[in-house]
């Protein structure tokens, strides 16, 4: 694999715009971050036709690759060298790696929204900013148990590649939506969730409304990840359409 620079960013946008709701993150943060921070990383398979692209942000990797080129020796010299906790892409191509260090696997199916949506009259959701990131990064590790990085998200909201919308009780952050990785035309919507204390009030669907409605008034298209069936109810009623599946493999969560 070849260490990307500005000199290859047209052939990595070709390569990634062929299926651009699936490659929404690798887009967004390469269009946004480049190849110069100190957070992040890109490689490709080829200086002269892409046919794999691995972007690194922060301790996350998201791996792409339609023909599933694996470099198996490759990924596992960067989850060691940037002490990675989540590698992440399309289904398929995810299933061609295992690595014993990271253990949990999620499967998720993922959507995009079709349908024109109304603006929401949601004033329970309040938005987020760089000030809370400690606070959505602790509903966060609850919700889903695994490991947030907190300068990956306070680094998402102050450089405006993301934004996040949420409904609290008093000073509490009790459910949210976050978006991510944010370019021209694409986001991805992230980490809808709720405390376990106030499920079942509809509060993280108001969240994912009010952000799937601003991102699409911006002309931009939201798509989401999602696992249970529940989730799914929310999602499809909303107007989201199901386009693929997408993994994730992370560390166990450690202990508080």
């Amino acid at each position: 694999m070849i260490h990307a620079t500005e000199k290859h960013k047209e052939i990595i946008m070709e390569y990634l715009y062929k299926q651009p709701e699936m490659n929404t993150i690798l887009i967004g943060y390469v269009l946004k971050f480049g190849f110069d921070k100190p957070f992040q990383d890109v490689w490709i398979d080829n200086e002269t036709k892409v046919n794999a692209c691995f972007v690194r942000y922060f301790k996350i990797l998201f791996m792409s690759s339609y023909d599933h080129i694996v470099v198996h020796d490759f990924v596992e010299e960067i989850i060691n060298k940037f002490n990675i906790e989540c590698y992440a892409g399309e289904t398929s191509y995810l299933q061609l790696y295992d690595f014993k260090d990271l253990p949990k696997k999620t499967n998720m199916t993922l959507a995009h929204l079709t349908k024109k949506l109304n603006e929401p009259n949601l004033p329970l959701v309040k938005k987020l900013g760089a000030e809370h990131a400690e606070m959505m990064v602790d509903l966060m590790h609850r919700a889903f148990e695994s490991n947030i990085d907190l300068d990956e998200v306070r680094n998402d909201l102050q450089s405006n590649s993301a934004r996040a919308y949420g409904i609290f009780d008093g000073d509490k952050l009790i459910s949210m939506a976050k978006s991510q990785a944010e370019s021209e035309k694409l986001a991805m919507v992230v980490y809808v969730c709720s405390d376990k204390n106030y499920r079942g009030k509809g509060y993280a669907s108001m969240c994912s409304d009010k952000i799937s409605y601003e991102l699409q008034s911006e002309g931009k298209t939201p798509c989401l990840y999602y696992v249970d069936p529940l989730a799914a109810k929310i999602y499809l009623k909303l107007g989201y359409e199901n386009i693929g599946h997408y993994t994730t493999v992370r560390r166990q969560s450690r202990p508080n």
